[in-house]
């Protein structure tokens, strides 16, 4: 199993192979809750702004959170 099956974390590997036309939705948006940067791994705090982008990959819709700093 690779580290990241081990951990959980499967958004990861998926995300390499998608391209921009798979891309359902990209929306600015202010956070309800703590959520991670899905590249730099920083924390997002509540009330805070951030940018969703949803991907349509293998049938399944990946949805990854991304901080002011890396968007």
């Amino acid at each position: 199993m690779l580290n990241e099956e081990q951990n959980g974390n499967f958004a990861k590997p998926v995300l390499g192979a998608v391209v921009f036309s798979n891309v359902r939705e990209s929306k600015l948006k202010k956070s309800m809750r703590k959520r991670q940067c899905f590249k730099c791994e920083g924390k997002i705090e509540k009330g805070e702004t951030y940018m969703n982008h949803q991907f349509r990959y293998d049938y399944r819709i990946i949805t990854v959170s991304f901080c002011n700093n890396c968007t």
